[in-house]
């Protein structure tokens, strides 16, 4: 029994990884929100875009969990998660851009912040994919060790509230 349900670790991995992705992504995305005051079309654009590979994730979850040996696969699987935070950024590049969707008075810290927050997630997510070519498991595992950091890091340091920065 205990290695028939050993045998499916890399679907219940991949699962795993795959929520504490999601839920990182919709909390980043709710502080995005919260600081917008307005939207205009590429806004509402991009969000869209950003909804559409969230639903794209269940199936590159499925892949990853089934060939986890596969590169292609991990390479499908990275891609789908880069894409995330790519569409955020842009989402928050677009909407903080001369304070064209955002209160005036956001602070600028927040600002600069979140936007290295995001550059710092796209290089780590972006590390994984010459690792997968080697070896698609440890670019996985590499995500995953990440996303640990990315959910125990507010904890323990400085955080965006999407008002200003809190201790």
């Amino acid at each position: 029994m205990f290695l028939a349900l050993f045998a499916l670790w890399p679907k219940v991995g991949a699962f795993i990884i795959s929520f504490l992705f999601l839920a990182k992504t919709w909390d980043v995305q709710r502080l995005v929100i919260h600081a917008v005051e307005r939207v205009d079309y590429p806004f509402v654009v991009m969000n869209v875009l950003l909804l559409l590979v969230c639903c794209f994730l269940p199936f590159s979850t499925a892949l990853i969990a089934e060939y986890p040996q596969v590169s292609f696969a991990a390479v499908v699987y990275l891609a789908n998660m880069i894409a995330l935070p790519c569409f955020n950024y842009a989402m928050w590049l677009h909407a903080t851009r001369n304070h064209r969707l955002v209160k005036k008075d956001i602070d600028p810290a927040v600002v600069q912040w979140f936007g290295r927050n995001h550059q710092l997630v796209i290089a780590v997510y972006s590390i994984a994919f010459p690792i997968a070519y080697f070896s698609p498991q440890l670019s996985v595992l590499w995500i995953f060790l990440f996303q640990i950091v990315m959910h125990v890091l507010p904890f323990v340091s400085t955080r965006v509230t999407g008002q200003g920065l809190v201790e």
